[in-house]
């Protein structure tokens, strides 16, 4: 049998919000966005003009605020998402986005439910990965947007099914596709760091020590 499907039993929690075959759609959704969104990063952070970071920055600190007054909602959080993908400079990348819309935004929501339900920690580290994807562009450093956007959203995927920790495959995904290239890398320790905000380093060739409370 083909296709995308969820091969991990999701937290009991998450049936409040989502049939299983919404699930699997969410899932295929992100597989879409992943390589998309993170090359967009990139290019936003090589392109984006200052009237651009400004927009991205104004959508990053809406969901902030609202995040902070105890209300997360998926339209401004698809919304920081979107300022980015509009920075890359390339008109078909929000085509493409545009075409999976609802189902972006039904994952959205899904997430964002299961995430505000959960502990502080878990909130926090959503804002923190957007801070991380924003210095990266802010800073013109386009590997590094990439991976901390590879991350924002692979950790999403792991929320969703409720895995705190990125695992050892997604970890050996972000090597083979060298996406850490580049990057400020530790040779006796293994790790690349990510950014200030991300806190933790990414650690290669093991598992990663990134299972924070989620």
């Amino acid at each position: 049998m083909r296709g995308t499907f969820v091969s991990t039993q999701p937290a009991p929690r998450i049936r409040t919000y989502a049939r299983a075959q919404d699930v699997a759609s969410y899932l295929r959704c992100q597989e879409v966005r992943i390589p998309l969104e993170s090359d967009a990063a990139r290019l936003a952070a090589l392109r984006r003009t200052p009237e651009q970071l400004r927009a991205i920055v104004d959508a990053h600190e809406t969901f902030s605020r609202s995040v902070r007054q105890g209300r997360m909602i998926a339209e401004e959080d698809l919304a920081f998402h979107a300022r980015i993908v509009d920075a890359a400079g390339n008109t078909f990348y929000p085509q493409v986005l545009a075409t999976i819309h609802e189902t972006l935004l039904g994952f959205m929501r899904l997430t964002l439910s299961l995430t505000r339900t959960a502990s502080k920690a878990r909130v926090q580290r959503v804002l923190d990965e957007h801070a991380a994807i924003l210095d990266a562009i802010r800073d013109g450093d386009g590997e590094l947007a990439r991976v901390a956007m590879t991350f924002h959203l692979s950790q999403a995927r792991r929320r969703l099914v409720d895995r705190p920790d990125l695992g050892q495959r997604d970890l050996d995904g972000l090597v083979g596709c060298d996406l850490v290239r580049d990057l400020p890398f530790d040779d006796e320790r293994r790790t690349v760091h990510l950014g200030r905000n991300l806190g933790d380093d990414l650690v290669l060739g093991h598992r990663s020590h990134l299972q924070h409370d989620l």
